[in-house]
C-alpha cells in the first residue's frame, strides 16, 4: 500500500473522531487558567535589559482528557477505521500491537486538540507529520537560545536563513504556566523567571532539519562554544528553548542551576557579520563532536575544557591564569618535555601566532608572565606584582593567546607532533614571519 493509500485510510479515522467530537463539542472541551508574569517598558541598552514585571492570568480551552480517553476506548478502538489503520500501521512501519496502539492513540490525540483550533483545515498535513514521524524523517525545529557574555549594538545579525543573532526582546523575557501547575511548584513547568543575574545579552535563534532534538543538540551546544572562540567572552546559555514544527516532536527548554555574571564580555555589531559567517562556517563541524554527549577526546578538546573553565568557571585571576596555561600546554607542549617549558611554550606560542618580530616579542612576553603567574598559583606562592603591572588586563591577554592558538589548531590538518615539528624548525630556521606556512 502506498503513501496515499495510507493518508486516505488515516483521514477516515480522523473525521470519525471529529464526528464523534461535533455531536457534543462542549463535552470535550475542558477550560484551564493560565499564569502569566509580562513585561511592560522593556528597554535594551548596552547588553542590558530594564523592564516593569507585570501578572495576569488568562483562560484557555484544551480538550478534555478524561472525556477523550473514554470516547478512543469506547467508540473508537473497535471500530472498521480504528482496526483497518492499525493493521497497515503495524504492517507498513514493522511496529508491535503495543506500539502501534500507541501511535494511532497519539495521532488522535493530536487531532482532537488541533480541531479545538483549527478545525479540520489541518488535518491532512497532521497525518502526513504522523508518516514522516513514523518514517523518522526529519522536521523543521527552531531553537532560541538565551546567552550572556555577548551583547549586540545592532537588532540582529542574520548569519543564514537559519541562524540568526539578535537583540532579547520583550516576548524573551515572557513567562506562561497552567495555574494548576504554578501552586504545585514554581520549577514544574518552564524556566525560572529571569532574574537581574539570569538575564540574557542576546539571544540566538537556530531553524534547523532534525529528526529528533537529540540530534540538534550538538549544533545548540556548539553556538556558545564558538561565540568563545570569536572573541574573548564568558558566553554562556542561560535558558534554551526548543520547538518542532511537527506536533509529534515534543519541545522543551532547559536552564543550568547556576548562571554567574560573566567574566568577560564583547560587543557584535553588523560590520563583523561576514566575518563571524565565515568563522562559523569554518568550526561548527569541528567544535560539533567536541561538544556532544561522547565527544572526541583529544588534545584540542582538552585545551577547550581548560579555555571554557578560565571563561566561565574561574572566579580568581589566578584559576584564569592556570586553566590559559594549560590550555597552551595541551596544543603545544609534548608529555615528554620537562626542561625550559616557559621558554618552549612562548617561542611556540609566538611563532605560531605572529605576522612580525614585534608582535613576536609581545605573545612570548603575555605567556612568559602569565607562566609565571601560573606557576607561583601552583606551588602556593604569593603572585608578585611589579609597579605598573596590571593583572586583569594581561589575564585577558593570556585568554586571547590561547582562544587564538585554538582556533589555529582546529583549522589546521596538521597533528599535533607534525605541528610542533614545524614549528621548531621555523625558529631553527630564522624563516620569517611573513614566509611562514604556520
Amino acid at each position: 500500500m502506498d503513501k496515499s493509500q495510507v493518508r486516505k485510510r488515516l483521514a477516515k479515522l480522523a473525521r470519525l473522531l471529529v464526528e464523534i467530537i461535533e455531536r457534543q463539542p462542549t463535552a470535550f472541551i475542558a477550560t484551564e487558567e493560565i499564569d502569566i508574569e509580562g513585561v511592560d517598558q522593556f528597554e535594551y541598552k548596552d547588553g542590558r535589559s530594564t523592564f516593569r514585571p507585570i501578572s495576569d492570568t488568562e483562560s484557555r480551552h484544551i480538550i478534555d482528557s478524561m472525556r477523550l480517553r473514554k470516547t478512543l476506548e469506547s467508540d473508537i478502538r473497535s471500530t472498521e477505521q480504528y482496526l483497518a489503520s492499525s493493521k497497515i500501521i503495524q504492517e507498513k512501519y514493522s511496529l508491535n500491537k503495543f506500539a502501534t496502539k500507541m501511535r494511532i492513540d497519539q495521532l488522535l490525540w493530536v487531532i482532537a486538540r488541533d480541531w479545538l483550533q483549527n478545525g479540520t483545515k489541518n488535518l491532512m498535513d497532521i497525518i502526513d507529520y504522523f508518516l514522516g514521524f513514523l518514517k523518522n524523517e526529519k522536521a523543521q525545529w527552531h531553537v532560541r537560545v538565551l546567552i550572556k557574555g555577548v551583547w549586540m549594538e545592532d537588532d540582529d545579525i542574520v548569519l543564514d536563513d537559519g541562524f540568526i543573532i539578535r537583540k532579547p526582546r520583550p516576548n524573551d523575557f515572557v513567562r506562561k504556566q497552567p495555574m494548576d501547575l504554578k501552586r504545585l511548584s514554581r520549577y514544574t513547568h518552564g524556566p525560572p523567571r529571569l532574574q537581574y543575574d539570569r538575564e540574557p545579552s542576546a539571544v540566538v535563534e537556530i531553524h534547523r532539519l532534525a529528526r529528533n532534538q537529540s540530534e540538534i543538540f550538538p549544533i545548540v551546544q556548539a553556538v556558545p562554544q564558538i561565540l568563545r572562540l570569536f572573541k574573548v567572552g564568558s558566553v554562556k546559555a542561560v535558558v534554551t528553548f526548543y520547538s518542532c514544527e511537527s506536533p509529534f516532536e515534543g519541545g522543551s527548554s532547559s536552564w543550568p542551576n547556576v548562571v554567574r555574571s560573566p567574566a568577560y564580555e564583547y560587543k557584535l555589531s553588523i560590520q563583523e557579520r561576514d566575518k563571524l559567517k565565515i568563522f562559523f562556517s569554518e568550526l561548527e563541524d569541528k567544535i560539533t563532536p567536541r561538544v556532544c554527549v561522547n565527544p572526541t577526546i583529544d588534545e584540542l578538546t582538552i585545551a577547550l575544557e581548560r579555555l571554557n573553565k578560565a571563561l566561565l568557571d574561574s572566579p580568581s585571576l589566578e584559576e584564569r591564569f592556570l586553566f590559559a596555561i594549560m590550555a597552551l600546554e595541551a596544543l603545544l607542549l609534548g608529555s615528554s618535555e620537562r626542561l625550559e617549558l616557559r621558554h618552549r611554550l612562548g617561542q611556540r606560542v609566538s611563532r605560531l601566532l605572529a605576522q612580525n618580530s614585534s608582535e613576536a616579542l609581545s605573545i612570548y612576553d603575555t605567556v612568559s608572565r602569565s607562566y609565571g603567574v601560573r606557576s607561583a598559583y601552583v606551588h602556593g606562592s604569593q603572585v608578585k606584582r611589579k609597579k605598573g603591572d596590571d593583572l586583569e588586563q594581561l589575564a585577558r591577554k593570556i585568554l586571547d593567546v590561547a582562544r587564538r592558538t585554538i582556533v589555529n589548531r582546529l583549522k589546521s590538518s596538521l597533528s599535533k607532533k607534525q605541528l610542533i615539528a614545524e614549528i621548531d624548525e621555523a625558529i631553527i630556521s630564522g624563516k620569517e614571519y611573513e614566509d611562514s606556512s604556520v
